[in-house]
């Protein structure tokens, strides 16, 4: 066997001379004569020492994705209890208010009961005053009544049916010592703003003797549109249990 080696080695030697004739540097010739177990026993711890090598490596980065987990579990934790914390602290000064959140809210309630109690309310100074601005200077106004719509209840219904519609009715009572003109004293009343209809009907005249009577008394009805209500036009939104109480 050391013979065939021999020659192995030799003409390995020739072959690498003559490849390098061309060359200064003589090739080293290099021939491995460990058996291939050996060979084998030496890959294998070679390849258990890489494995072993990347076993490690795992295992560090499995150690060191847990630590980053549990810093921030810990991390979330402390946020968690500190904004609970907080929260106790904050219902801890709600309790404090709890009575000015109760007058708050019967204020609003308050403030909704009167925009629904005075949707239909309607300004009768200043109607009056439209209405009197419109009556001749020789008529002397008398008694004032209204009828008008309510929150609870609508306009009430008018007497004649081809009247236009109407929110209410203010009918007045004069006294006149000459008789007016009818036809412009209507004109008047029914050209002031939120006057639907106006009529006017002479209740009786007052004669002495055979002369000329010397008073008239009237009666002034005027029917009222909606644009003399409230302007704002709010409507209250009750919780069904405040409107039953």
């Amino acid at each position: 066997m050391s013979l065939s080696l021999q020659k192995k080695a030799a003409s390995q030697t020739t072959g690498s001379t003559r490849r390098s004739s061309g060359s200064l540097i003589p090739s080293v010739p290099r021939v491995n004569l460990l058996p291939a177990e050996i060979i084998d026993r030496r890959s294998l711890r070679s390849l258990r020492r890489m494995l072993l090598f990347v076993l490690l490596g795992v295992i560090v980065l499995c150690a060191g994705l847990g630590f980053f987990s549990w810093s921030n579990l810990v991390r979330a934790e402390a946020d968690l209890e500190a904004e609970q914390q907080r929260t106790s602290d904050l219902l801890l000064e709600q309790r404090k208010y709890v009575e000015v959140t109760a007058v708050k809210s019967r204020i609003e309630l308050t403030r909704d009961a009167l925009d629904y109690v005075s949707q239909t309310e309607v300004d009768w100074d200043s109607v009056l005053g439209m209405v009197a601005s419109a009556t001749p200077e020789e008529v002397l106004l008398g008694s004032i009544t209204v009828e008008a719509a309510t929150p609870l209840t609508g306009a009430p219904a008018a007497a004649d049916p081809l009247a236009a519609p109407s929110i209410g009715t203010m009918t007045l009572t004069g006294s006149s010592d000459t008789r007016p003109d009818i036809s412009a004293w209507t004109s008047a009343l029914e050209g002031l703003p939120g006057v639907v209809d106006a009529r006017i009907v002479v209740t009786s005249a007052v004669r002495e003797e055979d002369e000329a009577p010397s008073s008239f008394n009237f009666e002034v009805t005027v029917a009222l549109s909606d644009v003399l209500q409230r302007a704002d036009g709010l409507v209250a939104n009750l919780p069904a249990e405040s409107e039953g109480k």
